[in-house]
């Protein structure tokens, strides 16, 4: 039986500081696209319904040069799209099955390509949004590989993780401040089998991080990129032979 709102595993997020990024209009505030905050966001300007915006990717490593990556997902996070298409421009021209999404209501919004296949580069054409004629946006877009969707018991006891502090001043008033807050907290899955405890182990060891979806159906909004921050705590239960494994997960 599946459970609602599975949770789902991808790689990290491809697109980073090393990435070429083109953008038709809107320059200034292209890197918000991968910045980890979902309300800055990368903005056209001047656009409408009657042009199509533009967002390139190139992908590249830290010394400049061009890297193909794995990719079958894109997940887009608080944009106003309403059609748009992704395609390739990479050496060798690979297109992405089914590209054409068209009629898009919703702000958080999760792409499954047909087929899974290695990029240099991934461009999204933007036609129209989802309120006629507004400038074209998005706050996150995350290109990723699945590693695996997760229909068993998970619990997650979150704690975040804030640079903040307040006093008091000498009449008596409290002055709080706070530079940022993090998503932190111990991710515990239940009810896994071997095939699927292995796999996890091994992303674990593969990426550097990996990019939860918590619960898509129920609020698509809670996209994480999270680092691994301690070795995974397991429990076999020899009876059932599953095994339960808590990850202290830490956001990027």
């Amino acid at each position: 039986m599946s459970l609602p709102s599975a949770l789902k595993i991808f790689g990290e997020n491809r697109i980073n500081e090393n990435s070429t990024i083109a953008v038709t209009s809107g320059d200034t505030t292209k890197t918000n696209i991968f910045d980890q905050k979902r309300a800055t966001l990368w903005q056209s300007s001047g656009s409408s319904d009657y042009d199509i915006q533009t967002v390139d990717i190139t992908f590249k490593n830290s010394s400049g040069g061009g890297i193909f990556y794995p990719i079958d997902a894109a997940i887009i996070l608080n944009m106003n799209w309403k059609y748009f298409t992704i395609s390739s421009l990479g050496p060798y021209h690979r297109s992405v099955n089914n590209p054409q999404i068209s009629e898009i209501a919703d702000s958080d919004y999760i792409y499954d390509f047909a087929t899974a296949r290695t990029y240099s580069n991934i461009s999204f054409n933007v036609y129209t949004t989802q309120i006629a004629n507004a400038e074209k946006c998005a706050g996150e877009i995350k290109l990723v590989t699945e590693i695996m969707t997760l229909n068993c018991l998970t619990n997650f006891e979150r704690k975040d993780i804030a640079k903040q502090g307040d006093y008091y001043t000498s009449g008596g008033a409290l002055v709080r401040w706070k530079e940022y807050q993090k998503f932190s907290g111990v991710l515990t899955i239940e009810n896994m089998t071997l095939a699927q405890r292995d796999i996890l182990i091994a992303a674990i060891d593969a990426y550097e991080y990996l990019t939860f979806v918590f619960y898509e159906d129920f609020d698509a909004t809670a996209v994480y990129e999270v680092a691994i921050t301690a070795t995974p705590t397991e429990v076999f239960n020899r009876k059932t032979q599953m095994f339960n494994i808590s990850l202290e997960v830490k956001e990027r």
